[in-house]
């Protein structure tokens, strides 16, 4: 039988986070094993550096990171049934780039993530993250469908 010791949790944040939680609920997972819950903000300065001065711009990446860093262990206090403390990790940059480095850094067992958003997943049964994510992975990906919410 599969049993992880280290889970990733992909969450964006948005109304289809829960479902993603759920399902990580669902599964018969150790409470003692590792959970990581990850949160990708854009990076800012990158994406607008030729436009806008660095230091305005550094500041409005804090306060994004810090909403998100609330946010996200908010969602894991109410929300992660019998697992102590998950650790919560907000990584600025490409989604899929930030999830695949942080599961080989962690040396994680299992990724958990949403199959993206539908306007972006017509035709196909996820979205370009889950699909990058599913390819560059080295560990099992459980993609939880959340079309529809």
């Amino acid at each position: 039988m599969f049993r992880p010791e280290r889970i990733l949790i992909a969450i964006d944040l948005s109304v289809k986070s829960d479902e993603i939680i759920e399902a990580l609920n669902d599964l018969e997972v150790d409470k003692r094993c590792t959970l990581i819950g990850v949160h990708v903000v854009p990076d800012l300065d990158a994406q607008t550096s030729a436009y806008l001065k660095s230091g305005k711009i550094a500041d409005v990446q804090k306060s994004i990171e810090q909403v998100a860093s609330s946010k996200m262990q908010t969602l894991a206090n109410k929300k992660l049934k019998g697992h102590d403390r998950p650790e919560v990790i907000i990584c600025k940059g490409s989604p899929a780039d930030c999830i695949l480095k942080l599961a080989r850094e962690r040396r994680v067992n299992l990724i958990i993530m949403g199959n993206g958003d539908p306007a972006e997943t017509r035709g196909t049964r996820f979205g370009s993250t889950a699909d990058k994510v599913v390819r560059g992975a080295s560990c099992p990906v459980l993609i939880v469908p959340t079309h529809g919410i």
